[in-house]
């Protein structure tokens, strides 16, 4: 005898975007922006446009948007409020953290199951990989740690499946001014950590440096990257290895 599941009495959508999809703007509040264009568009333009021309019109789309994340997670968001105004009855929120890092607390300090964002700095400079990079040491490092982005997700599916709002809320998770730290804090905190507790898979000896100057950084970029790297791939293929 097959036994049915009943249906959820409370069920809501919860769409995670960025604190960067409307960075163009001075201040971004908990609230929906205009999209940069219409979503369905630019979807159509990916079917029958060539990636050339795509290419070439990639600046004049992004407009004051640094990069093509940041623009599509606008889009994203726009793509999301029409699709719940032709689908009704399912109560939606949106969740924008800032850049996610490793847990604070759960399930235990310094969890993370990825390389992605600020950890991947941390591994390739622990690896001697990382040398040299283009940064503002005073710019606030805006990061969240993964665990206050899934506490607040979970409080957030809750809250709206519960209250059932009229509209789409939206939820900015972000460290901001409280508590912050610098992109220089995280130079001057984490080189000497990779001397302290040393990778088992390390490529060069730790070292190098972030730099503000971007003709020191090329400079840097080729001698510390570059050079090291094509010599490597030499040294493997001379010893008949597949090159990294």
């Amino acid at each position: 005898m097959a036994i049915s599941t009943p249906p959820f009495s409370h069920q809501a959508l919860v769409h995670v975007s960025t604190a960067y999809s409307n960075c163009h703007l001075p201040e971004v509040e908990e609230t929906l922006y205009p999209p940069p264009a219409p979503p369905k568009r630019i979807l159509e333009l990916t079917e029958w446009m060539d990636d050339a021309t795509l290419d070439s019109l990639t600046p004049w789309l992004l407009g004051r948007r640094p990069n093509t994340y940041t623009y599509t997670k606008a889009l994203a968001e726009q793509l999301l409020v029409e699709e719940a105004a032709e689908q009704r009855g399912l109560p939606i929120a949106i969740v924008r953290p800032s850049i996610v890092t490793a847990a604070w607390r759960e399930p235990f300090p310094g969890w993370v199951d990825n390389i992605n964002g600020p950890t991947s700095l941390v591994v390739a400079s622990g690896k001697g990989m990382l040398r040299t990079m283009l940064f503002d040491s005073a710019a606030v490092a805006d990061l969240i740690p993964v665990d206050m982005v899934i506490n607040l997700m979970v409080t957030v599916a809750w809250h709206t499946a519960t209250t059932r709002p009229q509209s789409i809320p939206i939820y900015n998770c972000t460290s901001g001014t409280l508590n912050s730290i610098k992109w220089g804090d995280i130079e001057r905190l984490v080189f000497p950590l990779n001397l302290h507790y040393p990778s088992l898979q390390v490529f060069r000896y730790p070292g190098g440096n972030f730099k503000e100057s971007r003709i020191l950084n090329n400079l840097c970029t080729f001698f510390d990257h570059m050079v090291p790297a094509y010599a490597s791939d030499a040294m493997m293929r001379l010893l008949g290895k597949k090159p990294m």
